[in-house]
């Protein structure tokens, strides 16, 4: 069977309506990720950190710090993304620590 130009026009706007949700989603999945290392970021001061490792050996602080933050945001992201997106496993604790690191240090305010 062949298909006609309308065929074609309708799939072609299906795919957009696709692409638009998707787009949707992955806005509303990266603002989640934002709000919850930020919330997890103010809750989770990095001095008692340093306590915890040699003196002068910052990055070990930092590296506990980020892995305190990726412990309390993980499970909260993925009770609430699992179900809707793929894959958000798979990243997931880079993403948090790279948000939390553009957190301390960028700052933005306009997010």
């Amino acid at each position: 069977m062949r298909s006609s130009p309308s065929d074609a026009l309708d799939s072609r706007a299906f795919g957009d309506v696709i692409r638009i949700a998707l787009a949707e989603v992955s806005r509303e999945f990266t603002y989640d990720l934002w709000n919850e290392t930020r919330k997890a970021v103010a809750a989770t001061p990095s001095a008692q950190f340093f306590g915890q490792v040699e003196p002068g050996n910052n990055w070990a602080a930092f590296k506990l710090w980020y892995d305190a933050v990726a412990g309390k945001v993980e499970p909260v992201i993925y009770r609430k993304w699992l179900h809707r997106l793929a894959g958000v496993d798979v990243f997931t604790r880079e993403n948090i620590v790279t948000v939390a690191t553009s957190q301390m240090l960028d700052a933005p305010k306009d997010l």
